[in-house]
C-alpha cells in the first residue's frame, strides 16, 4: 500500500487526523521555496463594516498548472522529496496556505454565508461584510473535485483551538447522491445533503487541532471551513489524492433539496 493511503480515512463520511513530523518538515520546506519563488501573494480578500480591507494568502495550483507556475527547484524538490516519500505519482492540486491573526469580529465570517446547501447564514449575527468576503471562511464544500477526491492539509504549525485548525460540523455533512457526476456551484445547480436546514448557529463545529505536521485528511465534498486565528499564525499545505469513492446517503424520507448559488442564500438573509 502507498504511503499517502495511511492518511486517507476509510470512508467518505470520516474526517482522519494524523501526525507526520517528517511530512511536516517536507512540507515546510516547500512552502518556503514558494515563498522564496513569489507565489505566495495575497489572492481572495473582504472588507470589514469600515471597509478597511485585508488578505489571506491562498494561492492554488490544479495539476495541469503546478509545473508551470513552480521554478525548477521547487518543482523537483515537491516530486522527489514530497511525491516520493507519499509514494504518489502526483497531486491535482497544490495550495500554500497562510492565515494570520485578526480582529476578533472578523473571525465571525463563517456566520455571515454558506456555500453548502441546507446549511444556512446566522440570522442574528451582525452583517459586518460588505462587497466581498473570503469564500473558504464560510462552509463550503469543494465542488471541482472528483467524488473519489481527498483534500491532505498539513499543518506547518502548531495549532491550538482558535488558531485556524480546519473546521467541521459534527456530525459531518456529505452529499447525498444519486448518480456519479460532480455537483458545481451555480445558478441552476442543485445538490441533496444528509441534512434538513439549519443555521450556523445551530451547527456543532468541530475544529480539527494538532502539532505542527498534523495531516487533516477528508473527502473534498465534506462541508469545511477555516477561521482566522486569535493569536497566531498558521500555515499549511494543501495537497489531493484518490481514496474512497463517496457512496450514497441513504434515508428514510425524501431529502431536501436547496439552491447552492450563494447569491440567493445572500439575498435570503440580507
Amino acid at each position: 500500500m502507498s504511503k499517502y493511503k495511511e492518511f486517507i480515512p476509510k470512508s467518505a463520511s470520516e474526517v482522519k487526523v494524523s501526525h507526520d513530523p517528517k511530512l511536516g518538515e517536507l512540507a515546510e520546506q516547500l512552502w518556503n521555496y514558494m515563498n522564496d519563488d513569489g507565489l505566495l501573494k495575497d489572492k481572495d480578500w473582504l472588507y470589514d463594516k469600515n471597509f478597511n480591507r485585508f488578505f489571506s494568502v491562498t494561492h492554488e495550483y490544479n495539476r495541469e498548472e503546478v509545473k508551470e507556475a513552480l521554478s525548477e527547484r521547487t518543482y523537483n524538490f515537491l516530486c522527489e522529496k514530497i511525491y516520493k516519500y507519499l509514494e504518489v505519482e502526483e497531486s491535482r492540486f497544490v495550495k500554500a496556505d497562510w492565515m494570520k491573526k485578526v480582529e476578533e469580529h472578523q473571525r465571525d465570517l463563517i456566520y455571515f454565508g454558506s456555500r453548502v446547501p441546507g446549511v444556512l447564514p446566522s440570522k442574528t449575527k451582525e452583517n459586518v461584510y460588505g462587497c466581498h468576503f473570503w469564500q473558504s471562511g464560510i462552509f463550503h464544500m469543494d465542488y471541482g473535485f472528483s467524488f473519489s477526491d481527498y483534500k491532505f492539509i498539513i499543518y506547518l504549525d502548531d495549532v491550538e483551538k482558535n488558531e485556524g485548525g480546519v473546521t467541521f460540523t459534527d456530525p459531518i455533512i456529505t452529499p447525498y447522491l444519486e448518480d456519479g457526476s460532480p455537483r458545481w456551484e451555480g445558478y441552476q445547480d442543485t445538490l441533496k445533503l444528509n441534512v434538513e436546514p439549519i443555521t450556523v448557529d445551530e451547527l456543532t463545529i468541530d475544529e480539527k487541532i494538532g502539532p505542527k505536521g498534523t495531516v487533516v485528511c477528508f473527502n473534498s465534498h465534506v462541508a469545511h471551513t477555516a477561521r482566522f486565528p486569535r493569536n497566531n499564525q498558521r500555515r499549511a499545505i494543501h495537497f489531493v489524492f484518490s481514496g474512497p469513492q463517496v457512496e450514497p446517503y441513504f434515508r428514510t424520507k425524501q431529502p431536501v433539496t436547496f439552491e447552492t448559488n450563494p447569491e440567493y442564500i445572500l439575498k435570503r438573509f440580507s
